[in-house]
């Protein structure tokens, strides 16, 4: 009888410890699928996860794209004391005091979300856009360039901005700075913006000014962006650009009077053809051009 009842007991207390690690395994996938889902389903994160911190901020940005305001700060407040890192909770109060029209405020819980983490991005475009504004060219580019540092998905929206701004001419030294600098969205920049025709005057002077080695002085983006005064009839701008990334090259209206060889800086350099109904090559000696076509 002694030994039947130390064998309930110990099966008792194995029945309690696998409830318990029933309950922790749950608890842990809970856990897990919630982060997973939060991107893309915060609701549903947050019936698997009712405190979930990131989850709670994502709905309450949602009631506010919806013009719920009382719900998302409702929802923005409950996110911040659910984790220590409250950044994006911050975030969208600083949004709703955007809304109601107190920007004092918003500029208040922006920065202090800001220092929290440098990760959202609307916080950072925010903070660009007002310090644009204001005149502070320096912090408005050092928010842009941290947002886009951290964050590629800030690149769609910030892209744009940036390459509006350049056209103002107190950007040019700045920004010039800022290149060369060679952050990693520079050459994804590069490809963007010279295919913005307002752009193209100042941007081509920030690339004059940087070292040949720089990631901005590649000779596709030089070349479109090149191609790009020409074909927007800023001729003057792209002979001081080619004077200054090619300054070995002749300053005469045409830079190779003999045809003397091929060059990449379309339309001042040559660019022969060799089909078979249409050719032209330099001429023996490199003096002349030889040419042929079909009919």
């Amino acid at each position: 009888m002694f030994i039947n009842s130390l064998t309930l007991m110990a099966l008792l207390r194995l029945l309690v410890v696998l409830a318990g690690v029933v309950a922790l395994a749950w608890s842990a996938a809970r856990h897990s699928i919630a982060n997973i889902a939060v991107d893309m389903n915060p609701p549903l994160a947050l019936r698997l996860v009712p405190g979930h911190a990131e989850a709670l901020a994502r709905v309450a940005s949602r009631q506010l794209q919806l013009g719920d305001l009382e719900e998302a700060e409702h929802l923005a407040k409950a996110s911040i004391r659910h984790t220590a890192t409250p950044s994006l909770g911050f975030q969208v109060l600083a949004l709703i005091q955007g809304q109601r029209g107190n920007e004092y405020q918003a500029a208040r819980l922006f920065a202090f979300a800001s220092r929290l983490s440098r990760r959202e991005v609307a916080t950072q475009v925010w903070l660009f856009q007002r310090s644009l504004f204001r005149g502070e060219i320096g912090r408005a580019l050092q928010h842009a360039d941290t947002a886009m540092r951290v964050s590629k998905e800030s690149r769609t929206v910030l892209f744009p901005l940036l390459a509006s701004a350049i056209t103002d001419d107190r950007l040019i030294a700045p920004m010039t700075a800022m290149f060369a600098n060679e952050p990693d969205w520079l050459d994804d920049f590069m490809s963007y913006s010279v295919r913005r025709e307002a752009s193209l005057v100042n941007l081509s002077r920030i690339v004059a000014a940087l070292p040949s080695n720089s990631v901005a002085r590649t000779m596709d983006s030089e070349a479109a962006l090149l191609q790009g005064l020409v074909d927007s009839g800023n001729y003057e701008a792209a002979r001081a650009l080619l004077a200054a990334t090619a300054p070995n090259a002749a300053t005469g209206a045409v830079r190779d009077r003999q045809f003397s060889q091929p060059g990449p800086h379309k339309p001042f350099d040559w660019i022969y053809s060799n089909t078979p109904d249409l050719r032209a090559l330099p001429a023996e000696g490199g003096q002349g051009l030889r040419y042929f076509a079909d009919m």
